[in-house]
């Protein structure tokens, strides 16, 4: 399951989430139940608060937290071992997709691959 947050749920449309097949919408701030037992994906709230992070001690199936934001650091205390932790480094330059993708860390890529697969 891939667990986003309102905003990013409404900029992709329901017929993009239909597509990517099971997804949840979730805002740790504002949400009291997480659907956090089947959650392998999961996009915090952008500039989201320690709620955002703290839920995933909550989550056994997690593989992947995307960051929306370039910076990492504040997550780095509540994510659980063996799972990937993505950030939108480089998300605003203005290089071409081919030049992005030359210039991309390995987890970055596993990210972007992880989303086109779903």
């Amino acid at each position: 399951m891939i667990v986003l947050p309102r905003e990013i749920a409404e900029y992709l449309g329901a017929q993009r989430l239909a597509e990517w097949g099971d997804t949840a919408i979730f805002d740790a701030e504002t949400d009291d139940a997480a659907p956090v037992q089947e959650a392998r994906f999961y996009v915090p709230s952008y500039m989201a608060g320690p709620k955002a992070f703290e839920v995933m001690a909550r989550m056994p199936r997690l593989e992947v937290c995307q960051l929306p934001t370039a910076g990492y650091e504040h997550a780095l205390e509540h994510l659980p071992a063996g799972v990937t932790l993505c950030n939108a480094a480089g998300v605003h330059d203005a290089r071409s997709e081919e030049h992005t993708s030359e210039l991309q860390s390995h987890s970055d890529l596993v990210c972007r691959l992880l989303l086109e697969k779903k």
